[in-house]
Parts: structure tokens; C-alpha cells; sequence
């Protein structure tokens, strides 16, 4: 497996968390909940072997996208500027 296609795998797995919980979750549960949810079902994605392919900017740039969806989400903001 390349790079590419790991971080096209773990942008796939993020993507449906995001989607499937945390949006859906953000209004009926506080912020230190989704926070909770964050740490323990995004935050291992991201930064598992971060050190090996962090610099692969091409396509770690939509998991960072990604990211930025779940801190809105914990913010519970929609706004498509910068946080």
C-alpha cells in the first residue's frame, strides 16, 4: 500500500466519523462529550505515524480539512472561515 492510498483510507474513516457522529451528535450533546469523541475516534487516525507521512502535504491536506470540520463541530459553528 502506498502512502497515498493510506491517507486516502484514513480520510475515508475520518470523513464517516465526522459525518456520522459528530455532526449529528453536536446538538444534543455538550462540548467536553464531543471533545471525548474526538480524542478517542479521530485523534488516533491523525496521528498515527504522523512522523512518516506528515510532510506528504498533497493529501494531508484533506485530513486537515477534516480536522477543521470536527473542531467546528465541537464549537458547535458552522462558519466556513478560519478558526
Amino acid at each position: 500500500m502506498s502512502w497515498q492510498e493510506h491517507i486516502n483510507n484514513v480520510t475515508k474513516s475520518v470523513a464517516k466519523l465526522i459525518v456520522g457522529v459528530m455532526n449529528r451528535l453536536k446538538y444534543y450533546i455538550p462540548n467536553q462529550a464531543l471533545l471525548t469523541i474526538y480524542n478517542a475516534l479521530i485523534l488516533p487516525h491523525l496521528t498515527y505515524c504522523i512522523l512518516l507521512w506528515g510532510n506528504y502535504l498533497p493529501v494531508t491536506y484533506k485530513l486537515f480539512t477534516y480536522q477543521k470540520r470536527a473542531v467546528r463541530a465541537i464549537a458547535k459553528t458552522t462558519s466556513p472561515y478560519a478558526l
